[in-house]
């Protein structure tokens, strides 16, 4: 009787994980280990997990005092981390580093003042384009309106009856 292809596959997978199972379990008698019995992959990688959480709990209870918090956020870098001075503080926060003070050096806080400086100026220069740019559509409005007014004039007063020399 023939297995179809999804069935010989099925029992293909079957075997592999049998076989795994078996050099797993030989590996660890050879390593003096036989309660270290790993079924499945998964099962492997919670134990390499619990393993190394183990080992960082012991190099904790070993280590100084203070939380471990604390110990990587003096180890962190914060200019490191892309972004503005908001976020890198939330990064800070989160790591247990608290509020820093911000210093300002003489460089930069002239560059900020001459930014500022900047800034101002252009504000100023747009408003006076803008003040120039109403004055100049009030005016562009009145024209029109003399323009308009004078045509209408020409109309009802009849002095627009001279056509030219063909008429």
């Amino acid at each position: 009787m023939e297995l179809s292809e999804e069935a010989k596959r099925k029992l293909e997978k079957e075997r592999k994980e049998r076989k795994e199972k078996r050099r797993m379990e030989r590996a660890a008698k050879e390593l003096g280990a036989e309660s270290m019995k790993v079924d499945s992959r998964d099962d492997k990688l919670d134990q390499a997990i619990a393993e190394r959480e183990a080992q960082l709990k012991a190099k904790n209870e070993d280590a100084e005092e203070g939380p471990r918090y604390e110990k990587v956020a003096q180890q962190w870098n914060p200019d490191a981390l892309n972004g503005d001075k908001e976020r890198k503080a939330k990064f800070l926060r989160l790591l247990g580093g608290g509020k820093q003070k911000e210093t300002e050096t003489e460089d930069q806080k002239k560059e900020r003042e001459k930014n500022e400086k900047i800034a101002r100026k252009a504000a100023r220069k747009a408003e006076r384009s803008a003040a120039e740019n109403v004055k100049q559509i009030a005016k562009m409005e009145s024209d029109l309106e003399k323009q308009y007014e004078a045509g209408m004039k020409l109309k009802h007063e009849g002095g627009g009856h001279r056509r030219g020399l063909g008429a």
